[in-house]
């Protein structure tokens, strides 16, 4: 895994630098690379997208590329994410691996975030053949969170290949909830669903982490798809589906950590996130 922590004076700057050198030395081979428009090849298989829209970077995900398409275009699912890139200097982290790589941008006092690869999926590549996750923070809240209605949330691709929104039937604008409402017909991200909240310390006083639990909604093929009579109301709830896998290196925190603080737990380091500007939400990124 690499780790790339440095302050540029402005954005554009740093995605010149990460996708002129940083992702292909990680292994992530460059299909094309022109100033609008960003496509790469994950070493673990499939392809993620970039593509420029004034200040704002759309991101897609698709396991096969088409040739003579672009990014938008190639995109299976509509309603792209995307990372919001400031004006001015930001601080900047950006944490590669073979699976995905998570972008965290800083910009007077505000955190904007972004996950574009692979999930750690609980299935085999047979029966899962592209555990893809790709989520922003230009939507009203970042990733793990769930705003931006069902056009800027995160999106998953479930074993099946079909994409799911994940919180996207909630509104633009709403950045997080006490309690999940598992009526709605999208994925969800656990214990983001309302449960980070109650997040505390250990009974050491030290702090605590939960991994970032992907649980999609039913899909074609899952066992819930197949029953459809369990259902009283004959309406597929998003905790009938299937526990798809981690984000790799995403975890939930307590609310009482200082963004963009960093903490080592036996050994490892981590990076404290915040959801935007929205005081108290919180999640932790992996540095090591």
């Amino acid at each position: 895994m690499t780790v790339h922590i440095s302050t540029y004076s402005s954005a554009q700057l740093w995605l010149s630098y990460i996708t002129a050198y940083l992702l292909p030395s990680n292994g992530w081979f460059a299909v094309k690379d022109t100033e609008s428009e960003k496509i790469f090849q994950i070493p673990l298989g499939g392809n993620i997208g970039m593509a420029l829209s004034g200040s704002e970077l759309l991101l897609t995900a698709f396991e096969h590329q088409t040739m003579g398409l672009n990014v938008v275009q190639q995109s299976p699912f509509s309603g792209l994410p995307g990372l919001m890139l400031p004006a001015g200097a930001v601080d900047t982290w950006t944490i590669i691996n073979e699976r995905r790589v998570i972008f965290v941008l800083r910009s007077n006092g505000v955190y904007y975030s972004a996950y574009l690869g692979l999930i750690e999926a609980f299935g085999s590549a047979r029966t899962y053949s592209f555990p893809c996750f790709v989520g922003g923070s230009s939507g009203g809240s970042a990733f793990p969170y769930f705003a931006g209605g069902a056009q800027k949330c995160p999106k998953v691709c479930v074993p099946d290949g079909t994409w799911q929104a994940v919180g996207g039937e909630y509104g633009a604008g709403l950045s997080s909830f006490a309690s999940f409402d598992y009526s709605r017909k999208c994925a969800y991200v656990f214990p983001f669903d309302g449960k980070n909240k109650r997040i505390g310390s250990d009974l050491d006083g030290g702090i605590t982490l939960f991994r970032a639990l992907v649980v999609s909604d039913k899909f074609d093929g899952s066992v819930q798809f197949q029953n459809p009579n369990m259902y009283f109301d004959g309406e597929p709830y998003a905790d009938d589906g299937q526990w798809l896998g981690y984000l790799d290196g995403v975890f939930a925190c307590p609310a009482g950590l200082a963004a963009g603080s960093v903490f080592t737990i036996d050994g490892a380091q981590y990076l404290v996130v915040r959801n935007l500007g929205v005081a108290g939400e919180l999640f932790a990124v992996g540095l090591s």
